[in-house]
């Protein structure tokens, strides 16, 4: 809920001024903040609708310099 990746992308995105792009509900590329919690597991995340807005969000965090780089998949 804390430690994990999800959880802490969760709390990075959701201390930046992403802008309306990302909040706007309404918005194709929008993001999704999570908490799921239930008898067996506590978790937060952040989902994305696709690869796009995965580029935006990257862009957007280039601009306001944050030195974070989104990976997907898994690296060997």
């Amino acid at each position: 809920m804390h430690d994990g990746p999800g959880a802490r992308a969760h709390g990075i995105l959701q201390a930046l001024d992403l802008g309306p792009r990302f909040e706007d509900q309404s918005s194709p590329h929008c993001l999704a903040f999570f908490e799921d919690a239930n008898m067996v597991s506590c978790w937060r995340g952040v989902r994305v609708a696709d690869e796009v807005t995965l580029s935006l969000l990257q862009q957007r965090l280039n601009d306001l310099d944050t030195g974070i780089r989104i990976v997907t998949g898994f690296a060997c």
